[in-house]
């Protein structure tokens, strides 16, 4: 509860309603958990606490990337 108490006072996160506040901060502790995983065994990136903390990756996608991801497609090669 401290991390998270931190995270929302360092980025100036209000919630309007107590159930708010219980969901973003299940979404915290899932980011949380995943983040300290990933490190303890990443040695190519670390991931930290940022703004986004409190939104799934579906929330994230769908405020900030609202077309998505786009993979570009293999281009043909010419013989």
């Amino acid at each position: 509860q401290v991390a998270f108490m931190q995270f929302a006072a360092q980025y100036g996160k209000t919630y309007s309603t107590k159930s708010d506040i219980n969901s973003r901060y299940e979404v915290f502790v899932q980011n949380y958990r995943d983040m300290k995983e990933h490190n303890a065994i990443s040695t190519t990136f670390k991931k930290g606490i940022n703004k986004f903390s409190d939104l799934t990756i579906e929330e994230f996608h769908n405020t900030y990337l609202k077309n998505g991801l786009a993979v570009p497609e293999k281009r043909k090669m010419k013989l």
